[in-house]
């Protein structure tokens, strides 16, 4: 037999669960945005010695540290917005 689950039968309310719901919401509200990537096998060993040097908790604090850099140091910035012809 089918039976369908409503949405408030299907939410967790695990302590975890509620604190990553609340977490995600303050991201938002933050004006961050969740997406999903496909990284080379060199790509990640490079942002896990980042994550290590720095000592950030994630993957994702590392792309988004080296992201940072790139913004905020001028020639590292007109290195990749160079256009070669």
């Amino acid at each position: 037999m089918l039976r369908f689950v409503t949405m408030t039968e299907s939410v967790s309310t695990k302590a975890a669960a509620v604190t990553m719901r609340n977490r995600a919401a303050q991201r938002r509200a933050l004006g961050q945005r969740r997406d999903c990537f496909w990284l080379s096998a060199e790509t990640i060993e490079f942002l896990n010695e980042v994550q290590e040097a720095l000592g950030l908790s994630s993957r994702e604090a590392a792309i988004n540290a080296v992201l940072s850099a790139v913004r905020e140091n001028q020639h590292i910035r007109q290195e990749f917005l160079a256009v070669t012809t």
